[in-house]
């Protein structure tokens, strides 16, 4: 009998059924719940992993986690079993998040087919540093240079081209030589009545063609002023360079007359029948430095007339007669004011320093100072009444001498200290009719 509106039996056997199926369900529920714990690898270490390793939870799973978050199941474990326990497939190896360059990349990674800075690529050569780039080279100074018309070989005389080209040149200009070049003249070159002109040589050189006579210096400087000549080779044609030859001794290397402010620098000379330099005519502020005089057939330097004449750091080689010589050619000429600082000399053919000439001229205030003989020793004379203000010192000079060598008569205001020289006997000068003389010297061994 059933109870109205019940579909279940009423006790007795027809309860069985409905504890069978419950039990049943149980157990399904229970099953379940155990293969959802494996599935997500909630077993203990012991126990084996019933997924195939083609499941779709070996494969990875389809959710993978959160950024920042690692992929552990509930229970804190890896998903897949720890790595390394037997019967389980390895986990993979999950790297900690990294920070990223703005690019996009992490820190220390290359983009695909790049090449890390200081690496050169595979197989490919290591590039060079790149070369200096070198200095450009100087242009030429400004000025007017020499026209090529004129010849610059050295083979025909062009005395006349290079004066009627200088004519055309104005004062104040800078006359510009091509570099290297080589200009014969048979005849001086005469500048005359011009002023602040610079001869910008670049090495070239003048060759003298002429004779012995003074109209065939190299230069010849006339009433002029402001006048610069540098990097210039001069030569003579002296056919025994540095040998005296009397008569023949009037072709200088520069001859300056009744002119002021000239500078003459950096030149060499040699081969001249006369004097590397020689002044006249009351010049003044001339200025010979930081030259070369390999060879001169009378003195390496003359002054018959002027004042501020200033021979400094000048190399002389042979030189036919005199070192220094002042001699004015008149009574009424005078020179003033001279100094000869710091030059060599090689060998001097009679004597080193004279300052002698007309009876009734003037010569005062020279100096003679720090200058070295190699070849010759420093004989000199100072004798002609009457020289005032004489200086002779620090002078040298390994060629062995004798007492008495040099001479000083008549002088108001004689220095003669610090000469070194040896000597065969008696002493370095003799001095006659001085004043205010102050004479120091030791000899030598």
């Amino acid at each position: 009998m059933t109870r109205e509106g019940s579909s279940l039996p009423r006790g007795g056997r027809g309860m069985f059924p409905v504890r069978k199926s419950g039990l049943a369900l149980l157990a399904a529920g229970a099953l379940t719940l155990a293969l959802s714990l494996v599935a997500m690898g909630a077993l203990d270490a012991g126990s084996t992993d019933p997924i195939a390793a083609g499941s779709p939870i070996a494969a990875g799973s389809p959710d993978p986690p959160s950024a920042g978050a690692s992929p552990t199941a509930t229970d804190g474990l890896p998903i897949g079993g720890f790595p390394g326990t037997p019967g389980t497939s390895p986990s993979p190896t999950i790297a900690p998040p990294t920070a990223t360059a703005p690019d996009g990349t992490a820190p220390g990674a290359t983009t695909p087919g790049a090449v890390p800075s200081g690496v050169s690529p595979a197989g490919s050569t290591p590039t060079k540093p790149p070369k200096a780039t070198p200095a450009p080279t100087q242009p030429p100074p400004a000025g007017i240079p020499i026209p090529d018309s004129i010849d610059p070989t050295g083979s025909t005389d062009v005395s006349a081209e290079l004066a009627s080209f200088l004519k055309s040149v104005p004062d104040g200009s800078t006359i510009v030589f091509p570099a290297g070049a080589t200009y014969r003249q048979d005849a001086g070159w005469t500048i005359s009545k011009r002023h602040n002109l610079v001869f910008e040589g670049r090495g070239a050189r003048l060759l003298s063609g002429g004779s012995s006579a003074l109209a065939s210096s190299i230069f010849l400087i006339r009433n002029s002023s402001g006048i610069t000549i540098r990097n210039l080779t001069l030569t003579g044609n002296s056919p025994s360079p540095g040998v005296y030859r009397s008569g023949a001794e009037w072709a200088h290397g520069v001859y300056v007359t009744g002119s002021g402010g000239v500078d003459i620098g950096s030149v060499t000379i040699s081969g001249v029948w006369g004097d590397c330099l020689d002044v006249a005519g009351g010049s003044s502020s001339v200025n010979f430095h930081n030259s070369k005089c390999k060879s001169a057939g009378r003195h390496g330097t003359a002054i018959t007339s002027g004042s501020g004449v200033v021979v400094q750091r000048v190399a002389f080689g042979t030189i036919g007669y005199a070192g220094f010589d002042i001699e004015p050619n008149s009574g009424s000429a005078s020179v003033t004011n001279a100094k000869f600082l710091s030059n060599t000399f090689g060998s001097i053919g009679r004597i080193f320093f004279s300052a002698n000439g007309a009876a009734g001229s003037t010569v005062s205030g020279v100096r003679v100072s720090g200058n070295k003989v190699s070849g010759s020793t420093l004989a000199s004379n100072v004798t002609l009444a009457r020289r005032s203000n004489i200086v002779f010192t620090n002078n040298s000079s390994p060629v062995k001498g004798w007492g008495g060598l040099s001479h000083f008569a008549h002088i108001d205001g004689l220095t003669v200290t610090g000469n070194v020289e040896p000597l065969s006997s008696g002493t370095f000068a003799t001095v006659v009719d001085c004043t205010n003389v102050v004479l120091d010297f030791t000899p030598q061994p």
